[in-house]
């Protein structure tokens, strides 16, 4: 009989083991999920910050762009040497 309660006790041992073990796997499973999350949340926070420089550098890059046609139009219609090399430093 003995035998039996020791038997008992060790399956029980070993079942208490186990049972912990997986709680706390699990725990470390959420814990990952929510670090994840919580990193998600801030990637989409940030989303609008982005949007707002990329904007503001499409704005940027506009002008440039819009200057340097300019430049080069008036530099190619151009029938003076001196226009055509004011036209020219304007360009580069």
């Amino acid at each position: 009989m003995t035998i039996v309660w020791v038997i008992v006790a060790i399956v029980l041992i070993v079942g208490i083991s186990y049972y912990n073990s997986f709680i706390t796997k699990k725990n470390k499973i959420e814990n990952a999920r929510s670090d994840i999350e919580v990193q998600l949340k801030r990637r989409h926070d940030l989303i609008p910050n982005l949007i707002e420089i990329v904007q503001g550098y499409k704005k940027f890059e506009a002008d440039t762009l819009t200057k340097i046609t300019e430049a080069r139009t008036s530099a190619s219609h151009s029938h003076t040497l001196a226009h055509k090399a004011a036209a020219e430093d304007k360009l580069e």
